[in-house]
């Protein structure tokens, strides 16, 4: 049920890195093509540090910069840049003591090379970068992204009027800054959006868009809500000839995302807007990438191959996901698909420790970690006192077949079980999204219309 575009750890990212620990200074480099992004990264501890990039689609690309060494070592990156403009965000998190780092930063399609230090959490760079800090107009948004998420605002007008301020200070404060003021307007769009989705302030900057936008995953949020509240009362056979080809390509990457969500996979209301998606020219040369993404997983098969899963627990004991349900006897199970280097995971893991968790609902922790990484998530469990928490091996033939099966691509990724092992929902909202709570209350109490009885 996921329903934005927040980050993720995209697990078949351009590049993963582990720096070598058996030379002094090391490096690694991955190869540079001509239109490709340097991110050279030195690394003064053992940590790992977090980037995440638009890519193909606009899917956001997390990719991990670890080090294993305690001694200065140097990973450089190359990652190709497909737009013009593009926003790509650092974010680091250590659950205790709880700390957290994030910054987010412009780069156009004529950069070549960025230099960053990284040393315990704190990022740092030269301050002729070549790119644009973004830091200010993310965070002058953030109140209003919190009463957002928790509901907690008096009226949608009073929360109109404030986030009408915002976006008039950034207006004034940046008034010389040209690209600043476009992302000023991009979050001023989004805010509002989640607010009034028919708003004709929205409305008209979404379907009159003729220039390439900054590419980032707001972008990509405000084209797929765009679709939401709207796919009942579009004309598809109008498309091409009333909208422009910048209009129309985001158009139909957003048709993409939207209709891979769960529930609306299989939906008869989007049938006229999933036969125009398969017509197109995107659909039909990624066809064979696309259509199980958007067609339900068969809960029969599902049941049969989650059967078969096996797991490591911190003891390094063989055990078997069906098992492990049936000691720990609860109504429903939210499986959470996790890693040690996954920023976003971590944060939830640290989310649903604060939440209301339904007594008949347990959490089963499944990290992706490499085997050989097994110590690291060994300490990471222990730790965090997680009482649920496996390795699930992806050597394992059975198991490599069940991740494939249900397209475990990203990460965090929730899905629900029942007593049974029946498919409750193949993937449900993140912790830090509103109905995550309510929705996992309603399948609690059994309100549910559940995938497989």
């Amino acid at each position: 049920m996921k329903k934005l575009l927040l980050p993720i750890c995209v697990l078949c990212c351009f590049t993963l890195l582990s720096c070598n620990t058996k030379k002094t200074n090391p490096t690694i480099e991955t190869k540079s093509t001509p239109d490709t992004l340097q991110l050279s990264v030195t690394m003064n501890t053992d940590d790992v540090c977090n980037f995440n990039f638009v890519g193909d689609f606009y899917f956001d690309h997390h990719i991990p910069v670890e080090s294993d060494s305690i001694l200065p070592s140097v990973c450089k990156i190359h990652y190709p840049l497909k737009y013009k403009t593009q926003i790509f965000e650092y974010s680091w998190m250590q659950l205790k003591p709880f700390q957290f780092e994030n910054h987010y930063f412009l780069v156009d399609d004529k950069a070549n090379k960025l230099e960053f230090t990284f040393n315990g959490g704190s990022l740092n760079w030269p301050k002729e970068s070549g790119m644009v800090v973004l830091d200010d107009i993310y965070e002058s948004y953030l109140p209003i992204k919190k009463q957002l998420n928790l509901g907690s605002y008096s009226s949608k007008q009073s929360l109109i009027r404030q986030i009408d301020s915002i976006y008039t200070s950034n207006k004034n404060k940046f008034k010389d800054e040209h690209i600043k003021l476009q992302v000023n307007h991009i979050h001023y769009i989004d805010k509002l959006q989640k607010i009034d989705s028919y708003s004709p302030i929205v409305i008209d900057f979404i379907v009159n868009m003729k220039d390439e936008p900054i590419a980032c995953k707001i972008t990509a949020d405000i084209f797929k809500t765009y679709i939401k509240y709207h796919i009942d009362n579009i004309n598809y056979q109008e498309l091409e000839s009333r909208y422009s080809p910048v209009f129309i390509d985001l158009f139909t990457k957003a048709m993409y995302h939207y209709l891979r969500d769960t529930e609306n996979k299989g939906d008869s209301q989007n049938v006229k807007g999933l036969n125009w998606y398969k017509q197109t020219a995107y659909y039909q040369n990624h066809r064979e990438k696309f259509e199980p993404e958007i067609t339900p997983i068969d809960v029969t098969e599902f049941k049969n191959k989650i059967k078969k899963v096996s797991l490591l627990d911190v003891n390094q004991n063989s055990l078997m996901l069906e098992d492990i349900v049936k000691n720990n006897p609860a109504d429903f199970y939210l499986i959470d698909f996790w890693a040690t280097w996954c920023g976003p995971c971590k944060s939830g893991i640290k989310k649903i420790e604060t939440l209301p968790i339904p007594n008949n609902v347990k959490v089963i922790n499944l990290s992706l970690d490499k085997v050989q990484n097994i110590e690291k998530w060994k300490r990471f469990v222990r730790e965090n006192g997680q009482k649920l928490s496996y390795l699930i091996n992806k050597k394992d033939l059975n198991n490599k077949d069940f991740i494939k099966y249900i397209r475990v691509k990203s990460i965090p990724r929730y899905l629900i079980i029942d007593k049974h092992m029946n498919l409750v929902d193949e993937e449900f909202y993140r912790p830090h999204e509103p109905k995550f709570i309510s929705d996992l209350m309603k399948i609690s109490a059994g309100d549910n219309q559940m995938v497989n009885q």
